[in-house]
C-alpha cells in the first residue's frame, strides 16, 4: 500500500495545512506505509521525516512568499498532473485545496484508477464569497470545488460545518476529525525581535479578507490607555497586510508587524506573548474553526477571539479565554478585561490551557485518526 499526499504547501513552511499534512505522513509513516509527498520549494529549507519521501518542485509565489493565487496555483497544478502520472504502484492520492489542485488529482487518478481522498481544511468558495470577488469567480470556483469533492472516495473535514457544506457540495462519504497542533514544548530562547518588557498582544498567521484582523487596531486605542505597557504585533502574511499598515500608520499606538517566521520560532512568540488574538467575523466561512487560537492555547496563552461557531463555544465552555462581538468596543472591553484577569492572577492557568489542548486538539491524535481512516477506506475497497 503506497500513499501519495499532494499540496502546495507541506513541512517546513508555516501554516495548518502544512503542519497537518506532515502529521498525517508521519502518522503513514509509522504505521509502515510507503509514503510520498508532491509539493512545492521553500526557500532552499527541507525537512527530513523518516519513511517520508519529500518531492519538490518550483511554484510562482507572490510579492510576499505564498503560494496564493490563480496564477500560483497553476504553477503547481498543472505540472501536479504530469507528476502524479509519473508516480507508479500508487494505492491513492490525498490532496488540500484550492479546488484546482483537487480537479488535477481527480482527473490524474481517473487515468491511473485509483481513489483519492480530498482533505477539506475549509469550503474556498464561501471565502470567495465573503471577500467580495465577482459573481463569475465565486461561480467558477464552486464548479471547480464541487467537481474536487464529487470524485473523492472520503473527504476529510475539519468541522460539522466544514462536513455539512462537503456534503452539500456533493461528498459521497465524509469523516470529521478536529484540526490538531503541534503540543511540543517551546524550549527556546525569546525570539528575535520580541518586544520584551511588554503585555504582547499577538495576532500570527494570516490576515485576508475573511478574517478582518484589522478589528483589533481598531479597538487598541481603548486596551493601550488602560494598560500602557501592551503592545500589538502582527506576525504573518496576507493580502490584507498593507491595508493593516496603513491603518497602524493613521495611529501613534506601539503597533509592529513582522514576516512569517518558521514553526519553532512562532512557538516561541505564541508563548511569550500575554494574548493570542484571533478574528473570523460571522460570515458565510464562520463555520470554520480558528486554528490561530489552538496554537496560542497549546502555549499557554489565552485568546482573545472574535466570531463565532464552535471555536466561540470551544472557548466560552472551557475558559480558553475571552470571547468578543465584531465591534471594536466589544473587542477592547474583552480584551482589557483578560488583560486585569492575567494581572491579577484570575486568568485560565496556563497549565489548563496546555492540558486542554493536548487532550482535545493535539496533531498526533488526529493524524492517527485520520490515517487510520483512510487505511480503513482503501481495505474496503
Amino acid at each position: 500500500m503506497s500513499i501519495i499526499i499532494a499540496s502546495r504547501l507541506f513541512l517546513p513552511e508555516p501554516g495548518a495545512a502544512a503542519l497537518r499534512l506532515g502529521g498525517l505522513a508521519k502518522a503513514f509513516a509509522q504505521r509502515n506505509l510507503p509514503v510520498t509527498v508532491l509539493t512545492s520549494t521553500y526557500q532552499k529549507q527541507d525537512v527530513q521525516l523518516p519513511g517520508v519521501n519529500i518531492k519538490r518542485a518550483p511554484v510562482l509565489r507572490d510579492k510576499l512568499g505564498a503560494v496564493r493565487g490563480y496564477v500560483q496555483y497553476m504553477s503547481f497544478d498543472i505540472p501536479l498532473f504530469v507528476r502524479l502520472l509519473a508516480e507508479r504502484k500508487t494505492q491513492t492520492v490525498i490532496c488540500e485545496p484550492p479546488p484546482t489542485t483537487g480537479v488535477v488529482t481527480r482527473l490524474a487518478c481517473a487515468l491511473k484508477r485509483v481513489p483519492y481522498v480530498y482533505f477539506a481544511g475549509d469550503i474556498l468558495t464561501d471565502a470567495v464569497k465573503d471577500s467580495g470577488a465577482p459573481e463569475f469567480v465565486v461561480n467558477t470556483v464552486e464548479k471547480l470545488e464541487r467537481f474536487a469533492l464529487r470524485g473523492a472516495a472520503l473527504v476529510i473535514t475539519v468541522t460539522p460545518g466544514v462536513e455539512k457544506r462537503a456534503l452539500e457540495f456533493g461528498a459521497k462519504q465524509t469523516i470529521m476529525v478536529p484540526n490538531g497542533v503541534d503540543t511540543s514544548a517551546y524550549e527556546g530562547d525569546i525570539p528575535e525581535n520580541f518586544p520584551t518588557g511588554k503585555k504582547v498582544l499577538l495576532y500570527a498567521g494570516t490576515a485576508s479578507a475573511v478574517h478582518g484582523a484589522g478589528i483589533f487596531i481598531e479597538a487598541f486605542q481603548k486596551v493601550y490607555d488602560a494598560h500602557p505597557d501592551t503592545e500589538l504585533v502582527y506576525l504573518g502574511q496576507g493580502t490584507d497586510w498593507p491595508k493593516l499598515q496603513e491603518m497602524a500608520a493613521q495611529t501613534s499606538l506601539p503597533i509592529k508587524f513582522f514576516p512569517l517566521v518558521p514553526n519553532e520560532v512562532a512557538k516561541g512568540w505564541f508563548k511569550h506573548s500575554a494574548v493570542g488574538l484571533v478574528s473570523l467575523p460571522n460570515n458565510n466561512y464562520s463555520y470554520a474553526y480558528a486554528t490561530k487560537c489552538l496554537a496560542s492555547l497549546a502555549h499557554g496563552t489565552p485568546v482573545a477571539y472574535v466570531g463565532g461557531g464552535q471555536t466561540k463555544e470551544d472557548i466560552e465552555t472551557h475558559n480558553l479565554g475571552v470571547v468578543a462581538e465584531f465591534t471594536a468596543d466589544d473587542v477592547s472591553e474583552k480584551i482589557i478585561s483578560l488583560l486585569d484577569d492575567i494581572e491579577n492572577h484570575t486568568a485560565p492557568a496556563s497549565e489548563a490551557l496546555i492540558n486542554w489542548v493536548e487532550t482535545n486538539r493535539s496533531l498526533t491524535t488526529s493524524s492517527a485518526k485520520i490515517a487510520d481512516s483512510i487505511i480503513s477506506m482503501l481495505l474496503k475497497n
